[in-house]
């Protein structure tokens, strides 16, 4: 069952970029300015929603890949 989340996850999220992308091409974004932004939101947001308190350099890197 959790492949097919991951999968409906996966489909979900190309839905939801599609608009996001188009806008970013419109206005010159490249694709490594969005890729950096990206990497920089998923460690955010790992640190605010997976952290107990206490930032360990080695499980964020672990848990965002």
């Amino acid at each position: 069952m959790e492949g097919g989340v991951k999968k409906n996850i996966g489909s979900a999220l190309r839905t939801l970029l599609k608009p996001l992308v188009r806008l970013l091409l419109s206005q010159g974004i490249t694709h490594a300015e969005f890729a950096e932004a990206a990497k920089d939101v998923y460690v955010e947001m790992c640190i605010r929603h997976f952290m107990d308190g206490r930032v360990n350099k080695s499980k964020i890197a672990i848990l965002t890949g």
